[in-house]
């Protein structure tokens, strides 16, 4: 498993959840708008808990109302981002 940080823009937020978000629960227009937000405000912290998470299969584990709300605001995020998750792992 790789861990980065990194700015994530909107367009990579989109075209991660265009191409990625493949099996995820449908996401919440309200908790995306809060997350957008928060971020906006500068209230979002970046901790290990919100990290963007992709599994070894390249979808998308964990991440998607944040990529959402990087996306519907236009501006970046810094993020921690957890790439090739055993999906194993996430049962």
């Amino acid at each position: 498993m790789q861990i980065t940080r990194m700015n994530v823009t909107p367009e990579m937020a989109q075209s991660w959840l265009d191409a990625a978000n493949t099996g995820n629960r449908t996401m919440t227009r309200r908790v995306v708008s809060k997350y957008a937000d928060d971020m906006i405000a500068g209230r979002w912290i970046d901790t290990h808990q919100n990290a963007i998470a992709f599994y070894d299969d390249g979808s998308l584990a964990d991440g998607q109302h944040r990529l959402g709300a990087v996306a519907m605001q236009a501006f970046r995020c810094r993020c921690l981002l957890r790439m090739a998750w055993i999906v194993a792992q996430a049962a």
